[in-house]
């Protein structure tokens, strides 16, 4: 028996007449951010989340969770206006697979697609192609860029009266304000992610600076995301031959709970179980950074560096950091991390005792996935 595993960009909601008057050129709003994890369906039921992956130019789907909950979204209205609304999605490909391939399929598992990442994408509405096109981004969130339209002939526009969600974009009425998408070097962290993580190390530096013995001065200088390789080209304008590394390890603990061993009183295993109900259950992840650095200070000490990572992380959740140094050559450190993988990198420059230097913090995408959720919902 085959069944049909697909790639699902992103949806929207559109009125039929909208769709009736759709043209090559039009823009199409999807609900998905870019550079999420994207959802893999096996017969239109969501099975699992993971990522987009290149291999040999061709699509991939890298399995990261078979937990998946589906987000069901409603289009506002009542039902007399919904009479027209239908639900589409943008698909990044599909495939006939074996029970017996599909039963294989697993956390971690790569299932290689035939489409080119050049290839056009397809609209669909219900299980019909009805248009072709491009992947774009327009501010966070991806869109399809309309470049043929291949299923609407038996869609008369004359039977539904023009009704605009708002979800399709007209080339020569509105300002379309896009880009194509590149999936060789996706944008894997998210804005409120990457802005988390200048608040995470701004608290950082102050907890340093409050715990260090010496003065210490010391600014974020950026953050951003950039491919692996693209940092070292970068950083060897700042003779990257000339500094140390240090690997980070840490876990983080992520929930509300509640912790039942400082409690002043005894509780019976019934009242314990009565507030685990409440509780989110308690997650221990782990994700890895590299400190990249040219000269020792306050910042490699690593007593002062764990408690003040600790104390600058703790709105995310609970950390236990662990930072040891590593005598290692950039060749091995390419061999850790893949160089077309995306990091997300802290540059921060310091001056201590008369003496300044460059502290860069790298979070590789792949090492750090699993935390990526909190951090987004993190509130400072």
């Amino acid at each position: 028996m085959e069944h049909i595993l697909k790639i699902v960009l992103g949806n929207n909601y559109f009125s039929l007449s909208e769709l009736a008057h759709l043209k090559a050129g039009d823009l199409i709003l999807t609900t998905a951010l870019a550079g999420r994890p994207q959802v893999l369906y096996w017969n239109n039921q969501a099975v699992a989340r993971g990522e987009l992956v290149v291999v040999d130019q061709n699509f991939g789907f890298r399995v990261a969770s078979l937990d998946v909950n589906q987000e069901n979204y409603t289009y506002p209205g009542v039902k007399e206006q919904l009479l027209d609304i239908v639900q589409g999605e943008v698909v990044i490909s599909q495939k006939k697979v074996t029970s017996q391939e599909l039963f294989q399929i697993k956390e971690g598992s790569v299932i290689y697609f035939g489409n080119h990442i050049d290839d056009e994408v397809s609209l669909f509405i219900s299980s019909s192609e009805i248009a072709r096109g491009k992947v774009g981004v327009r501010d966070e969130n991806f869109v399809f860029y309309t470049t043929s339209v291949i299923g609407l002939k038996d869609l008369e526009s004359a039977l539904y009266p023009y009704k605009s969600t708002g979800n399709i974009l007209k080339d020569d009425q509105d300002d379309l304000n896009y880009k194509l998408y590149d999936f060789m070097r996706p944008d894997k962290f998210s804005l409120r992610q990457i802005t988390n993580l200048c608040k995470i190390h701004s608290r950082l530096i102050n907890n340093v600076s409050f715990n260090s013995k010496n003065p210490l001065k010391a600014r974020i200088k950026s953050v951003d995301q950039l491919t692996y390789e693209e940092f070292w080209k970068q950083a060897k304008s700042f003779k990257v031959d000339q500094y140390k590394f240090y690997q980070g390890k840490s876990k983080v603990k992520i929930g509300n709970f509640v912790n039942l061993e400082s409690a002043d009183y005894k509780l019976t295993q019934k009242e314990i179980d009565q507030i685990n109900k409440f509780c989110q259950p308690l997650r221990v992840q782990d994700f890895y950074f590299l400190l990249v650095y040219q000269q020792d200070n306050s910042f490699t000490n690593k007593d002062i560096f764990e408690i003040s990572c600790k104390k600058a992380w703790e709105f995310v959740g609970h950390i236990e950091p662990d930072l040891v140094q590593k005598a290692v050559s950039l060749e091995k450190i390419l061999q850790i991390i893949p160089p077309k993988d995306m990091i997300c990198i802290v540059e921060i420059d310091y001056e201590e005792k008369g003496k300044k230097g460059k502290l860069v913090v790298l979070y590789p995408y792949i090492t750090i996935e699993d935390t990526l959720p909190a951090l987004e919902e993190a509130d400072f």
